[in-house]
């Protein structure tokens, strides 16, 4: 008996269960791979420039790059597992801290190839009153400036910060002994004066050297870190 499958007769009771199986399977697969083809074929229409700003931002992906495959930086090495920086350089440094400049130093507590951070503080970096700044370091990724600035320039810079340091020091102890002691008025009199001169070869120590006033370290009341920042 020949099966015909357009019979009026025939019900789904008559298809063998391979073929259902066979037919849902087919359809599947249709409604997985039709909306795929869809989008694959409008992404052909783009513009090349959209092309070009695509290829562009891969080497700006911000995903966790895979150990030895090409990271973030378009380089192909493995991720850095070692926290490192390197010291800024800047125009007034101290002693203490010039020596660093440049310098690529370790996070970590402990390191073979490079200082530490804890043995750069040991030795006197980030002291109080430091002024320098810790950049990310990626090795041979990051690039680190030739110093602009002369050892004796730096040092010249320095001693500058360190006589405005005492001008203002000057200016904070005659306004705390003017609101904090009992004075005569001829006393009050005279550390006013004391202070107005004070403050009249801060102001022509300032201008001489271009540098700029900072008033809140003026304040006699102000922490000790902030007398230094």
């Amino acid at each position: 008996m020949k099966f015909n499958l357009f019979s009026t007769n025939s019900s789904i009771e008559n298809f063998p269960l391979y073929i259902i199986i066979l037919l849902i399977v087919v359809f599947v697969i249709i409604i997985i791979l039709f909306p795929r083809k869809n989008k694959l074929s409008s992404n052909k229409t783009k513009d090349d420039s959209e092309t070009k700003n695509i290829k562009s931002n891969k080497t700006n992906n911000t995903s966790p790059p895979i150990w030895g495959i090409y990271n973030w930086f378009g380089k192909k090495q493995a991720i850095r597992n070692i926290k490192t920086i390197y010291v800024k350089e800047v125009e007034d440094p101290c002693n203490l801290c010039l020596v660093f400049e440049g310098t690529v130093i370790s996070l970590e507590n402990y390191g073979k190839d490079m200082i530490t951070m804890n043995e750069a503080i040991s030795k006197g970096y980030h002291h109080l009153g430091c002024k320098h700044i810790d950049i990310d370091y990626y090795s041979d990724v990051t690039i680190i400036p030739e110093n602009k600035y002369s050892i004796q320039h730096k040092q010249t810079k320095y001693q500058l910060r360190l006589k405005h340091y005492k001008f203002e020091q000057k200016i904070r102890d005659l306004k705390y002994k003017l609101e904090n002691t009992n004075l005569s008025q001829k006393k009050i009199q005279s550390f006013k004066k004391q202070l107005e001169t004070e403050f009249k070869k801060m102001q022509y120590f300032l201008h001489l050297n271009n540098i700029q006033q900072n008033k809140k370290r003026e304040n006699p009341y102000i922490d000790d870190v902030s007398k230094f920042s």
